[in-house]
């Protein structure tokens, strides 16, 4: 029997549960990807789009389903070339280029070129803690001016997280204010009981581990694989790469944080 190695790159037989529609949780297709498409259909036509972690293509598809005569450039980027492999049959006759390359990887901007925005939905929190400062320089190397990026994620718990009021010119933040949906409110006393189901999921995901091992099961070097790390540590990495910063939607440990590279020195952006 093959070893069982829990850290490969690729997914093998469990691309297509990946793939499948059943893979979204709710909120992530209901909420978050209603914001991401209404800001990328204001790019104008032939804008080049960067999808970080694109798996499958499932927001480029859910994008050109409410879209389907906006035309994008769509730049899919994942470490699974089964998973390019199912976006580029989804998107057949779009615009596509795909690389095979983890956004891990000290080079993983190389060759890209410009585009108008970069997009990653529940991806980078495979991302090294080690490596998120490089991440985003490389974010704001790739991006031209007045571009925008939006991570979706889930980040270790804290029970505030840095705003982004201030943080945008009008024009983009009332875009996003339009595309918000509306936001939960939640009591002190249920902020603290999803700290610690936070703790208590991270220590049985430890324990798991630790019995996989246990019991024979190989794990690669590097594993796990979730780097949970916390919004602001991400926020303060891109305001160090250049980018004005901030929080625009949150739900439970869930957030999307947004970047915009300035169009010019004095920080004047869309």
């Amino acid at each position: 029997m093959a070893e069982r190695i829990l850290s490969s790159l690729d997914l093998g037989d469990w691309a297509e549960h990946y793939a499948a529609d059943r893979g979204f949780y709710g909120h992530f297709k209901d909420e978050v990807y209603p914001l991401f498409i209404r800001l990328l259909a204001d790019l104008p036509v032939k804008a080049r789009v960067l999808d970080v972690g694109a798996g499958p293509g499932n927001l480029a598809r859910e994008f050109h389903r409410a879209n389907p005569d906006h035309q994008l450039d769509w730049v899919l980027l994942d470490a699974s070339a089964e998973l390019l492999s199912i976006a580029r049959k989804r998107l057949a006759g779009r615009s596509v280029t795909a690389i095979n390359r983890s956004f891990n990887a000290d080079d993983w901007a190389a060759e890209i070129g410009r585009v108008d925005a970069i997009v990653s939905n529940n991806a980078l929190f495979h991302l090294k803690p080690e490596g998120i400062g490089g991440f985003y320089a490389g974010c704001c190397g790739v991006l031209r001016p007045g571009g925008f990026l939006l991570n979706q994620q889930s980040f270790a718990w804290t029970a505030s997280v840095p705003p982004h009021d201030g943080a945008f010119p009008g024009p983009l933040r009332s875009r996003l204010q339009q595309a918000l949906p509306s936001r939960e409110t939640l009591s002190e006393e249920a902020e603290e009981a999803l700290a610690r189901e936070h703790r208590d999921a991270r220590q049985r995901h430890q324990e798991a581990i630790r019995n996989a091992r246990d019991s024979g099961v190989a794990i690669g070097d590097g594993y796990p694989p979730y780097q949970f790390v916390t919004v602001e540590r991400h926020v303060n990495a891109m305001r160090e790469a250049g980018l004005a910063a901030g929080t625009v939607w949150r739900k439970l440990e869930f957030a999307v944080i947004c970047g915009l590279k300035p169009k010019d020195p004095s920080g004047a952006g869309l």
